[in-house]
């Protein structure tokens, strides 16, 4: 008697993990009403990306009492040019 095994309709995990992503992505962008663009998803310099997310970190502090930590993180980004 001869077995056979049934071939499974599941894609690889590699390509399971890359439509995952890309649907994460996807639904991040539908969520902040941005249609996604090719520029989006442009490699950047790994200082660029520092610089930008210690600029938007900085707008965090906007008091008084905190401004001194916007400054320094202002002073930390100009750093990075």
């Amino acid at each position: 008697m001869r077995r056979t095994t049934a071939v499974s309709e599941k894609e690889p995990p590699e390509e399971q993990d890359a439509q995952d992503k890309y649907q994460d992505v996807d639904n991040y962008f539908k969520r902040i009403s941005v249609p996604p663009v090719g520029a989006y998803f442009k490699p950047q310099p790994n200082k660029k990306v520092i610089r930008q997310l210690l600029e938007e970190f900085s707008k965090c502090f906007s008091s008084d009492k905190e401004m001194y930590k916007q400054k320094e993180l202002i002073e930390l980004a100009l750093l990075l040019e």
